[in-house]
């Protein structure tokens, strides 16, 4: 039995026990997945994983709180960005190259309405709501509206599309979607590795990873422990920003209503609170380990140490073989999921 003021690595979790070393380079691999770009079902998959991740680390639901408002304002901003900017509906060529495992090819999807044929090649595009896209490649530039443009075999083909300004492309709101998924997995994995990684752990793992650079006299011991020092300070950052914001709204602060105008200068009240808080952590930090007569380039012995298990050589093969059939998919184009019309942006 534990409580959430029980140091992380005495905690009787699975993540919370899994050697400090692979937990980083897992993270690390765990970042790397979530930036390649694979079928949506995939995607959906791989979000899974992080939530159930992040499930079995029993970790308060406050602390999913500022990670759903970030993305929440992100992809407010994002999809905003891309309407405005962005009517392109899309274009992709030549999908014969590409396999689609899901028991069909792709003449049996013709008929749907995802995939046209113009010539040898098939080919789809998105929707414009508001507006229209020509159905037919062109050789030639259209005259009037907008077009995309693409070069197959030295031969200029084009797909005109008209657009008002209100217009909305399928690929904006698809494109959206896909970002912030790709953004709350990070900050999910990286939420994940701190609220189950001590300071003691974080620099143990920096330490062993950045070990090859001793060969070269880079000071890998101070350089680990003011990376692990800073990763540990965030959330302990978050939530000091959150109790200067509930001081500031019990002096008549507003940061929720009004115009954004209004809004920003709320926020911007809270810059120098938070550069005097980070600084008087900064303080506290040196006098303590002054006090306790730390030397960095010193010769250290290790009190603790954290081997590995069986389940974390396991859990680490995993990773990786899931990581080289993400890299797989992505080199040879393949397919495996039934959404045809979103995966065709991303292939």
């Amino acid at each position: 039995m534990y409580t959430f003021t029980t140091p992380l690595e005495e905690r009787p979790l699975f993540l919370n026990k899994f050697n400090p070393t692979l937990k980083v380079i897992c993270a690390i691999l765990l970042l790397a997945l979530t930036f390649i770009p694979v079928p949506a079902i995939l995607q959906i998959g791989f979000l899974a994983l992080v939530i159930c991740l992040w499930i079995s680390a029993r970790l308060p639901k406050k602390k999913l709180k500022p990670i759903t408002r970030t993305l929440l304002v992100l992809f407010f901003f994002i999809f905003l960005i891309n309407w405005l900017v962005s009517k392109n509906p899309g274009l992709k060529i030549d999908l014969e190259s590409h396999y689609h495992l899901w028991g069909s090819d792709w003449l049996s999807i013709l008929d749907k309405g995802w995939i046209s044929k113009y010539g040898d090649y098939y080919w789809t595009h998105g929707t414009i709501w508001g507006g229209w896209v020509d159905n037919k490649l062109l050789t030639e530039a259209p005259t009037v509206g907008s077009y995309v443009r693409v070069i197959i075999n030295g031969t200029k083909y084009y797909l005109a599309y008209s657009s008002p300004w209100y217009g909305l492309s399928s690929q904006v709101l698809i494109t959206s979607v896909s970002v912030c998924i790709k953004l709350f997995c990070m900050l999910a994995i990286f939420s994940l590795l701190v609220n189950t990684t001590s300071t003691l752990q974080l620099t143990y793992a920096f330490e062993h990873i950045l070990w090859p650079l001793k060969w070269i006299k880079v000071p890998v011991t101070e350089i680990s422990y003011i990376i692990a020092v800073a990763i540990r300070f965030v959330p302990d950052l978050f939530a000091e920003a959150n109790k200067i914001i509930s001081a500031q709204a019990s002096r008549g602060m507003d940061f929720r209503n009004g115009r954004l105008v209004t809004k920003i200068k709320a926020v911007g009240s809270l810059v120098v609170p938070m550069f005097a808080t980070s600084f008087n952590h900064a303080d506290k930090l040196s006098d303590a380990m002054e006090a306790r007569n730390f030397v960095p380039r010193a010769k250290r012995t290790k009190y603790r140490h954290f081997p590995c298990s069986a389940s974390n050589w396991v859990s680490f093969a995993i990773l990786i073989c899931l990581l080289a059939l993400f890299i797989y998919l992505r080199v040879c184009k393949v397919i495996i999921s039934p959404f045809i019309a979103i995966d065709c942006f991303n292939i």
